[in-house]
């Protein structure tokens, strides 16, 4: 199943229109200890909006696969009921005799909540009704759906890649930084000891004039190693992207798995971005335990980690598509060399 780009921002929008009341009434009725058989991408998000009540945000930049579940949740009673009345229209209804379905189980007390969410449903895994429902969406005032919030609309990182003319004005700044520096390297002179007149005793030699004549001290800009990467890395991740050197919060996979608990495979935490491909990052994982695979994080006070933290040796690309990241902040120069 794959939904094109404005399926899956109706579905969000669908959540938009539910509120946070009737959102949150429903997530809190569902059984999310880590323990439950949900996978990661599902239980993760659903945990988090249990936790911080935020149902904008999980709206806005959920994973998929979580907006679903919730969507199935809010509507299988309703869907059960849809499908009752069209009896044997209901393989393949059409837009009145589903129009009148709808408005019979509204009748038994049904609300718009979750009637919209039926619809949603409906469209997000393709029933053969889905272009009735999206039809009624837009039709009915009060089944309208509101416009995503602008903020936080668009996908957070993936920003273009740099034009020509930026590439170019970076490449010419550090051309400039070496002719600065080779320059304050030649007017450094040379002093020799002249020769002294007769017989007089020749002058102890002193560093004054030596330090007088030296030219200004320069503070040069530190350029950024460049990541290196495996030939076939290369070939799909960009590491003079403009989101390489971040460090991001998202879910990070697990390396191995726990044989207690095989149902989780990721866990949100902290990461560097280190390469950036059109529809995955390659990042190295930020972890609070030390061993022979990680060392010191060294920014990890500045960027306001609440603990002592360690990055590992080991690469992972993490999908974008339908994933939620935050920003944290960038490396300086400084701290990006100290680390490769």
């Amino acid at each position: 199943m794959t939904l094109s780009n404005s399926e899956i921002e109706l579905i969000r929008r669908s959540f938009i229109k539910f509120g946070p009341d009737v959102v949150l009434d429903v997530v809190d009725q569902l059984d999310l200890r880590s323990s439950s058989q949900l996978k990661a991408v599902v239980g993760i998000p659903l945990r988090t909006l249990q936790q911080k009540r935020d149902t904008v945000n999980f709206a806005t930049t959920a994973p998929l696969p979580a907006l679903m579940g919730l969507l199935e949740v809010m509507s299988h009673e309703t869907l059960d009921r849809v499908v009752e009345v069209l009896a044997d229209h209901a393989e393949l209804p059409t837009k009145d005799q589903l129009s009148d379905a709808i408005a019979t189980v509204q009748g038994e007390g049904v609300d718009d909540s979750h009637v919209i969410a039926l619809m949603a449903f409906a469209i997000a895994n393709e029933f053969p009704a889905g272009p009735h429902c999206v039809a009624l969406l837009e039709e009915r005032p009060q089944w309208q759906l509101p416009p995503l919030p602008e903020v936080i609309k668009a996908a957070p990182f993936l920003q273009e890649k740099a034009s020509n003319d930026e590439v170019k004005a970076q490449r010419q700044a550090r051309r400039e930084a070496e002719k600065a520096k080779k320059k304050v390297t030649q007017e450094r002179v040379a002093h020799t000891k002249k020769k002294a007149a007769g017989a007089a005793p020749a002058a102890k030699p002193t560093m004054a004039p030596v330090l007088a004549e030296r030219a200004p001290i320069t503070v040069l800009p530190v350029d950024r190693r460049r990541y290196l990467l495996t030939p076939l890395e290369s070939s799909t991740f960009d590491v003079e992207h403009p989101l390489v050197g971040f460090l991001v919060h998202t879910e990070v996979p697990f390396s191995d798995v726990d044989p207690t608990q095989p149902e989780i495979n990721a866990k949100e935490r902290y990461a560097l971005v280190i390469g950036v491909g059109e529809s995955a990052l390659l990042v190295r994982g930020i972890y609070s335990k030390e061993t022979p695979t990680r060392h010191l994080f060294g920014a990890w006070r500045r960027l306001g980690l609440d603990h002592l933290s360690y990055i590992d040796e080991n690469r992972l690309a993490i999908n974008t598509v339908g994933t939620s990241f935050a920003k944290v902040g960038a490396l300086t120069n400084e701290e990006w060399n100290a680390l490769f």
